[in-house]
């Protein structure tokens, strides 16, 4: 089984993955002109890194970003203690600026991966996965309607396993209906992730048209919530 990720751009991750690279060559910007050999070796490097980032992230590998983040650790750690012993005030200052870049970047990164539209944080049971029993969904594709289970849901969007596998695309707009407790709430969403396993899964941006139509959907998330589930 695996998860394919729509919702987080390409070119963020890709530059993310870069990201110990671009410090690097901050402090060591010489390398370009004098020592040619050196700054294509690193740039490589750093693009290999950068990639094999991206790739694993959008299939749901999300382990992969602790790669990442301990190199920009070991990047800045490492020209933050050599600014320390010769004491360089400069090279110090911009230590501490890029650590604040990174752990903002990371910030940025794990609430991605926290959303509900990217990551079912699937559980099994009996074979099958684990979803909310209180709540249905109907999901209306190319004039066709899908029953489907929701797994998870907040502010953002939900996501839901099908019965019967469906065609779709990546962004691919879908029409959406919600049911808790004979309440509903109905419509459009974005299809921002995949689930390809024992059952298909979705991962839903849920697009609000106006401020009722919001209220409508958080007050059944904030219901929801204040059930415990």
């Amino acid at each position: 089984m695996r998860l394919r990720i729509f919702g987080i751009p390409k070119g963020a991750l890709f530059g993310m993955g870069l990201l110990p690279t671009f410090i690097w060559f901050s402090f060591h910007s010489n390398v370009i002109q004098f020592r040619q050999e050196e700054f294509f070796w690193v740039l490589g490097l750093g693009g290999v890194l950068s990639l094999m980032f991206t790739y694993s992230l959008r299939r749901g590998l999300f382990s992969a970003r602790y790669f990442v983040y301990l190199a920009i650790t070991f990047v800045i750690l490492a020209e933050l203690l050599k600014s320390v012993s010769n004491r360089d005030f400069q090279n110090m200052a911009s230590s501490l600026f890029f650590l604040g870049g990174g752990v903002l970047a990371g910030l940025w990164l794990e609430k991605r991966i926290a959303s509900a539209t990217v990551n079912p944080e699937c559980e099994w049971f009996d074979g099958n996965p684990k979803v909310i029993q209180s709540m249905g969904a109907t999901l209306s594709v190319n004039d066709r309607s899908f029953q489907a289970k929701i797994r998870k849901i907040d502010a953002e969007g939900l996501f839901v396993f099908l019965d019967s596998p469906i065609s779709v695309k990546p962004k691919q707009r879908v029409r959406v209906r919600i049911e808790l407790d004979g309440v509903s709430v109905e419509g459009d969403a974005l299809i921002s992730s995949q689930f390809l396993g024992q059952k298909q899964g979705l991962g839903l941006q849920f697009l609000k048209k106006d401020l009722y139509h919001s209220s409508e959907y958080t007050g059944m998330v904030q219901h929801l919530r204040g059930k415990g589930l």
